[in-house]
């Protein structure tokens, strides 16, 4: 892992290397390197305890991110199983959402790590992806990331 912040630093969030401020909800923010490839992401972590249209409603966020010119970095929605997951999957094709949304469920892992192909892609009926495979419409200033977090790349 290049980098993560939990969510208490992201309750006023200005993407490093841009200067949109968005309200966003997220439980974290990653970023992961791997292959010379970059992806960063939005974590949302879900107990199965609030309704899926919960879940949906967390896009708007990155919505207002996005129209504002920010990054469409994926969100990641981490669920505790593939039932759920397959109805977020459901509700997500009603909502259209306006950034990459993947989602892994933790009863599918068998001791493979996040990092590994456990993440479904929304609208992607391909095979699960890794995290370095997932789409990253707009870049990752890592030096900006290294800046905020004062260390060097």
């Amino acid at each position: 892992m290049r980098h993560w912040w939990p969510d208490t630093r992201l309750e006023s969030f200005t993407a490093p290397g841009t200067m949109t401020f968005a309200v966003i909800r997220a439980d974290g923010l990653g970023v992961w390197s791997e292959y010379d490839r970059t992806t960063a992401w939005y974590f949302e972590h879900d107990t199965g305890t609030e309704a899926l249209t919960v879940l949906v409603d967390k896009l708007s966020g990155y919505r207002q991110l996005r129209r504002r010119g920010g990054p469409a970095w994926p969100v990641l929605f981490w669920l505790h199983s593939t039932s759920r997951e397959a109805h977020l999957h459901q509700r997500l094709a009603e909502a259209r959402p306006t950034v990459p949304v993947a989602t892994a469920a933790r009863d599918r892992l068998h001791g493979r790590s996040p990092a590994e192909d456990v993440w479904q892609l929304h609208g992607c009926a391909g095979p699960l992806k890794r995290l370095a495979e997932l789409p990253m419409p707009d870049p990752v200033d890592l030096a900006a990331f290294d800046r905020e977090a004062g260390t060097r790349p």
